[in-house]
């Protein structure tokens, strides 16, 4: 299974394990994914999805280099495929909010519209999840993982986690580089319109969340659930921003299918004035929405409480890291050999 500088017994146990789980729950949800008939098949085979990446991206310097990477690329694959639909879902499910607690009949109009071209979309992208499944599964990427992981389950070390140098390594300097991958943007808070900065922050506090999570059981289970939840919290916010700004972008463009379409059946724009001035109305709310959020996320970032979880995280990571692997010129931590396959 593993490369040629043989690690820990530990990492290797630690690795099979945490990989199998998400293996497993992957492969768990895709009869339901392929019924189409919970929202929610489909949002947990993506994360877990997610959550396996996470684990081959965090070991890979431990597994085979080529199967390493072909493993990433066919679960990123079948994770861009589910992402597409789980999207889709996502939106449907927002719009059919908006329409429940929307009173002005004006914007009721865009919305249903909407939701209308939306439900047409999903249909057409089932397909797709299909064939992504179909196509992992041919790829035989699953059993490998499970033949290559499995012996580690059962006949796993007998050295606890944190008794081990190398994986307390491994995850200190995992733990750091995602987190000062996240602070490293919070400049962004700053700027309302910066919308692709929070995005990447946004995508790179949920790294540092699973991050966290596939090492928890080197920490206390109190301390690490209190992380866990607040980070999701600001990824939640920070998911609702961008939300909106995807809003703001496909809105327009659905406008203009839909004038297309309109004229093409009617042989007039007449009839669609109605919708547009919904579509139009909507997308105002949307924006007000969208600087209450935001207004929420600069109060919530700036509280002391916060400012302290960011210390404590990094404190907690730096412990776990050898004397011997601080760089002495500046007091921080050597950063880990790891490749970029995000």
């Amino acid at each position: 299974m593993f490369a040629k500088r043989r690690p820990d017994p530990a990492v290797s146990s630690f690795a099979a394990q945490a990989a199998l789980l998400q293996l497993r729950r992957l492969t768990a949800e895709m009869a339901g994914v392929r019924l189409n008939e919970d929202v929610e098949a489909i949002h947990r085979s993506r994360v877990a999805s997610r959550r396996l990446r996470a684990v081959l991206d965090t070991f890979q310097g431990s597994l085979p280099e080529k199967k390493a990477a072909r493993w990433l690329k066919q679960v990123r694959e079948i994770t861009r495929s589910l992402g597409a639909a789980r999207d889709t879902d996502v939106q449907m499910l927002f719009l059919e909010a908006q329409l429940h607690n929307q009173e002005d009949g004006l914007a009721r109009w865009g919305i249903k519209r909407l939701l209308l071209r939306w439900r047409q979309k999903r249909d057409r992208l089932q397909s797709r999840v299909e064939k992504s499944l179909d196509d992992f599964e041919h790829s035989r990427a699953a059993i490998e993982m499970a033949a290559a992981f499995s012996p580690y389950t059962i006949y796993p070390t007998t050295a606890l986690p944190n008794e081990s140098a190398e994986l307390c390594s491994l995850a200190g300097g995992q733990i750091q580089a995602r987190l000062d991958a996240f602070l490293g943007l919070q400049d962004c808070l700053e700027n309302v319109e910066n919308q692709e900065r929070l995005h990447a922050m946004r995508i790179a506090g949920k790294k540092l969340r699973y991050t966290i999570e596939i090492f928890a059981p080197l920490f206390e289970e109190k301390q690490v659930g209190q992380w866990l939840d607040e980070l999701k919290r600001f990824q939640d916010l920070l998911g609702n921003i961008h939300d909106l700004d995807m809003w703001q972008e496909i809105l327009p463009i659905a406008m203009a299918k839909e004038a297309r379409k309109t004229e093409a059946y009617f042989g007039s724009l007449r009839p669609f004035a109605r919708i547009q001035h919904g579509m139009n109305h909507f997308q105002e709310i949307l924006r007000n929405q969208r600087a209450a959020e935001f207004a929420g996320l600069q109060e919530k970032w700036r509280k002391e409480k916060t400012q302290a979880l960011w210390q404590e995280i990094s404190s907690t990571a730096s412990r776990l890291i050898p004397l011997d692997e601080v760089d002495p010129g500046d007091g921080q931590t050597k950063s880990p050999d790891r490749r970029n396959t995000d």
